[in-house]
């Protein structure tokens, strides 16, 4: 179904269908999943250009360790990503991050990088065809867009890990580009990161 290398994909698309909605196998809330995942595949089929903003979220407390030392302590930390086209919002997710992704660089850095991967994850999933997808991600985070772009080097090594995987997930589509947009137009993205790990 998803390569359309069949000789009857209707037929192979009503088999799925059928799977999943199977109430002897899944669960209600799976059930629910898989509809939400089929209506997105069918949207997703109809576009050849999809916008996506990206964000990441840390946050960090302030612990006094000494009269003159405080210590840095990451208390939360999330990644989201909202996939549109022409307007029409397809797709919104908000991921809570383990803090122990966090623990080495208590920056939103890493957070965006998982944003962005998780983003390319749920396009290729979802998207039949992601060789002539055109992708355009947007981001507030300059330094993502930079590292990205090779406007910047790349010096951190959980960045430059990050960013290879990256590349690698956008080779499986026809062209990924990147935007620096201000803060205050990434305002949704930011939100659900944020409330990926409130909840």
């Amino acid at each position: 179904l998803l390569s359309s290398k069949t000789d009857d994909p209707d037929f192979l698309k009503k088999e799925i269908v059928e799977l999943a909605e199977n109430a002897e196998i899944f669960s209600e809330k799976e059930i629910k999943q898989h509809k939400e995942a089929f209506l997105l595949m069918e949207k997703l089929s109809l576009k050849n250009k999809i916008s996506c903003h990206v964000d990441g979220s840390v946050r960090i407390v302030y612990e006094k360790k000494s009269d003159s030392l405080l210590k840095k302590r990451v208390i939360g930390a999330g990644a989201a990503y909202i996939i549109e086209s022409e307007g029409e919002i397809l797709s919104e997710q908000g991921v809570p991050l383990p803090i122990s992704f966090m623990e080495e660089d208590m920056t939103s850095h890493i957070a965006e990088y998982h944003a962005l991967i998780a983003c390319l994850d749920a396009l290729f999933l979802h998207y039949p065809l992601a060789e002539n997808l055109d992708v355009e991600i947007e981001t507030d985070s300059e330094v993502l867009c930079n590292q990205m772009t090779y406007t910047a080097r790349t010096r951190n090594i959980r960045h430059q890990k990050l960013k290879e995987q990256a590349l690698e997930k956008m080779q499986c589509f026809h062209s990924v580009s990147f935007k620096k947009i201000p803060r205050e137009s990434n305002g949704w993205a930011d939100r659900l990161a944020r409330t990926s790990y409130q909840t």
